[in-house]
């Protein structure tokens, strides 16, 4: 029952996403994204008629892609970055050793939290820039920013 109400808007979820996305990939990730909704909502959806289901995955697909490219725009390799190590006056190892430390802590935080503190400190960029990228505005950023420096703090200390 819900794979016949899945397959009778296939067709209408496929060409709706392959128009919107960029490319294969977007467009199957869309398509995929939209029967999952489809299957989680069946019960209310089910019993509408189909233009104000049609409708609804409308909302839902380019809501979906909206997301997706978000997520994307926040997605830095962070593996690529190479950090130098800031020499003290403990010299070369114990910056080494502090680097991997912070590295270790930064991994612990979420997703948008690592891009902030990453895109502020390794890659020298100010909040309104990554405002910018990320559709933010730079307020929300710098206390995303300030909460992650709080947690890493916390964490570091527990490390001690």
């Amino acid at each position: 029952m819900i794979n016949d109400f899945i397959m009778r808007h296939f067709d209408f979820i496929k060409l709706k996403s392959r128009r919107l996305a960029r490319d294969a990939v977007e467009a199957d990730e869309l398509i995929q994204k939209s029967q999952i909704i489809l299957w989680e909502q069946y019960d209310r959806l089910s019993v509408l008629p189909d233009q104000s289901v049609k409708a609804f995955l409308s909302k839902s697909i380019i809501n979906t892609l909206i997301d997706l490219r978000r997520h994307e725009k926040r997605i830095v390799s962070y593996d690529s970055l190479t950090m130098p190590p800031q020499c003290s006056d403990n010299g070369f190892e114990n910056a080494v050793l502090d680097n991997i430390m912070v590295m270790s802590v930064i991994y612990k935080l979420s997703t948008l939290e690592q891009d902030i503190v990453f895109k502020t400190y390794f890659m020298g960029m100010d909040s309104t820039i990554i405002g910018e990228q990320l559709n933010m505005p730079p307020s929300s950023i710098r206390s995303i920013r300030m909460r992650a420096n709080k947690k890493m703090k916390k964490l570091l200390q527990r490390e001690e």
